[in-house]
């Protein structure tokens, strides 16, 4: 009787994740969308980060920046 209970078991968890797995196909895909204004504040943030580092590097090599371990 428990190798029959097991074996129910084991099959309703298989056929449990086939039908998960068959609705990723039977479902439309969902689309994100694309809110411009988070972009455009993602951007002037690397291009602010990339300004401090661009500064950085120019007092590196130019002898003068702030941290002596560095120049």
């Amino acid at each position: 009787m428990t190798d029959l209970t097991t074996k129910i078991l084991l099959g309703l968890i298989a056929a449990g994740l086939w039908a998960n797995f068959a609705t990723s196909f039977t479902q439309p895909a969902t689309a994100e969308s694309c809110d411009l204004w988070s972009i455009e504040s993602t951007v002037d943030d690397i291009e602010s980060t990339v300004d401090v580092i661009e500064s950085t590097v120019e007092g590196i090599a130019y002898g003068t920046c702030i941290n002596s371990k560095i120049c």
